[in-house]
């Protein structure tokens, strides 16, 4: 029964560290928008609409850079 628990614990933490990494420019882009996630939602929608058929993530990553561009 042990085993089993100790399998089921680590399927946990490595389902939640695959999900929190698939989320990190979206993460940063709210970091940098000061936790404003509507902010940050219409930074994404903005560079989605830019450039049809990218993904959440790239667009969230082409803000990123967009601001830092802006801001340097």
């Amino acid at each position: 029964m042990l085993v089993v628990f100790l399998v089921g614990f680590a399927a946990l933490v490595y389902w939640y560290a695959r999900k929190g990494a698939s989320n990190a420019p979206e993460q940063r882009l709210r970091l940098i928008c000061r936790g404003d996630t509507a902010l940050a939602e219409r930074l994404i929608e903005y560079e989605m609409q830019r450039r049809p058929g990218i993904s959440r993530r790239e667009a969230a990553r082409r803000a990123i850079e967009a601001h830092l561009r802006d801001n340097a």
